[in-house]
């Protein structure tokens, strides 16, 4: 099975990324964007596993629970990967609580690193993806946009919890499944 770790928006910030998502879309770009149930912060993608590894990281994501209290995040700041010249990646960033989120993605990854993952190479740099480009066809007004909105803040949440997830891939895309939730304390 496919998996990654990921903390989840509640509905409410959920709800204001998708109408700003829904603004871009209105540009009639040729980019592939994120469905709304699936937007989520990346912790740690693991890719595929197996039913024993799967049991391996539940115990262990259950001591990061007990180890991190709950935090605050700001979901603020638009940009692309690897750069609004060159964008393959529309994104919303992550200011206040980047610390702490990064602690806890360190940590997932330190967990994961036990059982023989490989650790990330990239610097961690939390983020939810609103879309994927296809073609600079139609790209220029979405660009604008983003720009515009650079510093645009969404809102902020407590991290109390977050969550190793299955993504099974379709060709109609992704679709994500709980495994387990983790509850910070």
């Amino acid at each position: 099975m496919r998996t990654f770790v990921a903390v989840e928006l509640p509905a409410d910030l959920r709800t204001e990324v998708i109408a700003y998502q829904r603004r871009l879309q209105s540009f009639d770009a040729k980019v592939r964007w994120v469905k709304p149930a699936q937007m989520h912060i990346t912790l740690k993608f693991l890719g595929e596993i197996d039913e024993t590894q799967a049991d391996l990281l539940h115990e262990l994501f259950q001591v990061v629970e007990k180890e991190t209290a709950p935090f605050e995040v700001e979901i603020q700041g638009l940009g692309a990967f690897p750069n609004l010249r060159r964008p393959s990646i529309l994104w919303v960033g992550v200011t206040t609580g980047i610390d702490a989120l990064a602690g806890l993605a360190g940590q997932v990854e330190a967990t994961a690193a036990e059982l023989g993952f490989k650790k990330e190479k990239r610097g961690f740099n939390p983020h939810l993806t609103l879309g994927r480009v296809k073609s600079p066809k139609g790209l220029p007004p979405v660009m604008e946009r983003i720009q515009k909105d650079e510093s645009l803040s969404f809102g902020s949440f407590q991290v109390s919890e977050f969550v190793f997830m299955q993504s099974e891939l379709k060709p109609s895309g992704a679709e994500y499944r709980r495994l387990n939730t983790y509850n910070l304390r």
